[in-house]
C-alpha cells in the first residue's frame, strides 16, 4: 500500500486563517477521501503555534505577525503518519547493505528528522514517493535526485555517491536532507505534468499548495547548471529550508557525531584568517552545515564575507577533526 492509494488521509493539525493574517485559535485536520477534501475540528489541545498555510499569509507578513511561530516553537508532528511515510520509502539492495547509511537513515526515522524537515515548512505531509540507493557517480557531487515513472505516479530516486562517503556521518545525513527537499520539489513539478506544463498548471491551480510560489522561483532562476547556476531548487532551499535542515542536524548530532569531536570543539575557537577567530557555537555549526551545496545562491551571495568564512570554517572543522569511526569510510 502506498500513501497515494490510502482511502483516507489526515493532514497534521493546522490553524485556520480566515482572512489575511487573522487566524482563529482552533486546530483542524484536513480529511481527504474519494478525491474530495474537507476540514474538521481536531480534538486536541496544543500549546504551540505553526505558520499559516500557503494561501493565508500575505506578502507583507513580518516576523511579528500573528501567524508567525515564536522562536523556539516546534510544529506538531503526526507520529503515525510519519511512521507510515517512512515505511513506504523504498531502499535498493546496495543502500540496505551499507551499514553506515542504514545507521544514519534509521536514526533519521527514529527521530522523524526526514519527515519533519519536509513538513515543517508546508505544514503538510510529504507527497513524494522515494527510493534510496548508493552507487558510483562520475562526478564529485555527493548525491543526485532523479524523477522516474509517469507523472500520475512519480518516484524520485535519490542516489548517494559511493565515491564521496569518506566523510562524517552528520555530513552524509545533511546530504540526505538536501536531496529529500529536491525530491519533494520534483514531485510538485511531476504533479503539474512536468516542466513543460508547470507554468500553466500553477497559474490555474486553486488549491493551497505551493505551486504559485514555486512558479516564481522557476521563472526567475531556471534550471541548475553545475558549478555556475544554482537553479530554482537551490534558491528555494536557501530561502526557506536552512533553519529546518539545521534543526534536523541538531537532533541527529548527539548520535552521529563522535564524543571526541564534541568534547574537542565544545568551548573552543577556530581562526578564519590570521586575525579573525570564531568562538564555537553549536547552532551556528548546524547552520553552516545546512548551507553546504547552496553557496551559489542569491542569499549566500548577499551574505557578508565574515559570516561566509565562519560557516565554511565550521564545515572545515568537522571535515578535519572528526574521527574515522564517525565517518562512512
Amino acid at each position: 500500500m502506498t500513501l497515494a492509494l490510502m482511502p483516507l488521509r489526515y493532514r497534521q493539525p493546522f490553524r485556520l486563517c480566515l482572512s489575511g493574517l487573522h487566524c482563529d485559535n482552533k486546530w483542524y485536520n484536513k480529511v481527504c477521501a474519494g478525491g474530495s477534501c474537507s476540514t474538521e475540528l481536531a480534538e486536541i489541545t496544543v500549546s504551540v503555534v505553526t505558520e499559516c498555510g500557503w494561501s493565508e499569509v500575505n506578502e507583507s507578513a513580518g516576523e511579528d505577525d500573528e501567524c508567525a511561530p515564536d522562536e523556539g516553537e516546534i510544529p506538531m508532528i503526526d507520529e503515525e503518519l510519519a511512521d507510515l511515510w517512512e515505511e513506504e520509502v523504498c531502499q535498493k539492495p546496495d543502500f540496505q547493505n551499507n551499514l553506515c547509511l542504514q545507521e544514519i537513515w534509521n536514526k533519521m526515522n527514529e527521530l522523524n528528522v526526514a519527515f519533519e524537515t519536509l513538513t515543517n515548512y508546508t505544514s503538510d505531509a510529504p507527497k513524494v514517493k522515494l527510493c534510496l540507493n548508493v552507487k558510483s557517480i562520475a562526478s564529485t557531487k555527493n548525491a543526485q535526485s532523479q524523477l522516474t515513472g509517469v507523472t500520475s505516479s512519480p518516484t524520485v530516486n535519490i542516489d548517494i555517491n559511493s565515491n564521496e562517503l569518506d566523510r562524517s556521518k552528520l555530513s552524509v545525513a545533511k546530504t540526505i536532507l538536501h536531496e529529500l527537499i529536491h525530491a519533494e520539489l520534483l514531485y510538485w513539478v511531476a504533479e503539474a505534468g512536468g516542466t513543460a506544463h508547470f507554468e500553466e498548471y500553477a497559474q490555474n491551480y486553486s488549491g493551497t499548495d505551493p505551486f504559485k510560489i514555486l512558479l516564481e522561483y522557476f521563472k526567475e532562476h531556471g534550471q541548475y547548471i553545475s558549478d555556475s547556476k544554482p537553479g530554482w531548487h537551490h534558491e528555494y532551499m536557501a530561502d526557506n529550508y536552512i533553519q529546518y535542515m539545521a534543526d534536523g542536524l541538531k537532533k541527529l548530532a548527539p548520535f552521529l557525531l563522535s564524543s571526541s569531536f564534541r568534547n574537542y570543539v565544545d568551548g573552543s575557537r577556530f581562526y578564519t584568517s590570521s586575525t579573525e577567530y570564531v568562538d564555537w557555537d553549536w547552532d551556528e555549526f548546524y547552520t553552516g552545515l545546512a548551507w553546504v551545496g547552496l553557496d551559489l545562491t542569491s542569499k549566500w551571495d548577499d551574505m557578508d564575507e565574515i559570516t561566509k568564512r565562519k560557516y565554511k570554517g565550521y564545515v572545515n572543522q568537522l571535515k578535519e577533526l572528526e574521527v574515522s569511526a564517525a565517518k562512512c569510510n
